[in-house]
């Protein structure tokens, strides 16, 4: 097995995210060096849908200047064996770039890989049962449990790597909370963006309801802000002592 195959992975969860939090995430993890030991899986809700044509590889690339980004979406390059030093980008399984896929995360003779796979509502439904039905979050609103983030979190705590952990930004309904609930159960780091900071400048305070839910679900999951470089160098180190 490759020195470069990833031992510890840090699952990222977000959607509608705060217009510079990947700006503050960057910079936090280039201060940290943080990629130097771990691989980052990032799962976001709005990366390559159709209608919204600027979530592209080209702003995505400019998001993480400088660091080592790899997208997941190619058949063709299947395997992507999962290295530490890079930040795996993530599509939402529904109808991203007219295609209905489905990324599935597994350890192959000890070496973590993702594959892409058609998408199977059917497998979805028969893996989550009730994390499709409505609940409510902490703020008493209904919201949908979406598995996109919750299923790639479930299948890498599954694997029992040296190291895991998962956070969980700014997005509407409460995809992530089971995620992380997994993560932990396994001894994984969790942690979700402060909810008080989640504003985006067309939905509002809404984008709340991703952290909070997972805090419905996890009281006491750690919350950091994403809107400092600090705060999240903070918890980085915190996961490359422990």
């Amino acid at each position: 097995m490759s020195d470069l195959n990833a031992k510890k992975i840090l699952c990222i969860g977000g959607s509608t995210l705060n217009p510079d939090t990947l700006k503050y995430l960057r910079e936090a993890l280039i201060k940290t060096k943080f990629l130097e030991e771990w691989a980052i899986i990032f799962v976001n809700h709005l990366y390559f849908k159709t209608q919204i044509v600027e979530i592209c590889k080209e702003k995505i690339r400019d998001d993480f200047e400088g660091l080592d980004i790899v997208f997941v979406y190619e058949k063709s390059k299947c395997p992507y064996t999962v290295e530490k030093g890079k930040i795996y980008i993530i599509p939402d399984s529904m109808s991203n770039l007219n295609q209905w896929i489905d990324v599935k995360f597994r350890c192959q003779e000890g070496i973590p890989i993702l594959d892409v796979c058609p998408y199977d509502a059917d497998i979805d439904n028969q893996t989550f049962g009730i994390h499709w039905l409505t609940t409510l979050d902490a703020a008493g609103k209904q919201r949908n449990y979406q598995p996109c983030i919750d299923k790639m979190m479930i299948e890498v705590a599954k694997y029992k790597l040296s190291k895991i952990a998962g956070i969980v930004l700014c997005g509407l309904d409460g995809d992530g909370a089971y995620g992380l609930q997994e993560i932990a159960r396994c001894g994984g780091k969790i942690a979700v963006q402060d909810p008080t900071e989640c504003f985006h400048p067309k939905k509002k305070d809404t984008t709340s309801s991703m952290p909070n839910t997972c805090l419905l679900t996890t009281p006491n999951c750690r919350q950091i802000s994403l809107e400092s470089v600090g705060s999240i160098s903070k918890w980085l180190i915190d996961l490359l002592a422990n």
